[in-house]
């Protein structure tokens, strides 16, 4: 269960990021198109918005798989 959980965390970023890609393949109306047309435009606050979301999830979903992660493991310690 460890490398479920310790992997897990990622998946929160990999989910938006991945729906960008498929959304521009698509062709559907979501948030990848504009974000596809905001780095081809050099928009750098509107790019910059998606990449900090991006990281931003990065960093919730790793800390939160942390936490799952010494809920679950008794061996890991919070001291």
């Amino acid at each position: 269960m460890n490398p479920f959980f310790s992997t897990v965390g990622w998946a929160l970023a990999g989910l938006i990021s991945g729906s960008t890609i498929l959304s521009i393949v698509l062709s559907l109306q979501t948030t990848g198109p504009l974000l596809y047309t905001a780095l081809m435009t050099q928009d750098m606050y509107l790019a910059g918005s998606f990449i900090m979301l991006l990281s931003v999830l990065t960093v919730l979903g790793t800390l939160i798989s942390d936490l799952i992660l010494a809920w679950v493991d008794p061996r890991i310690r919070l001291e």
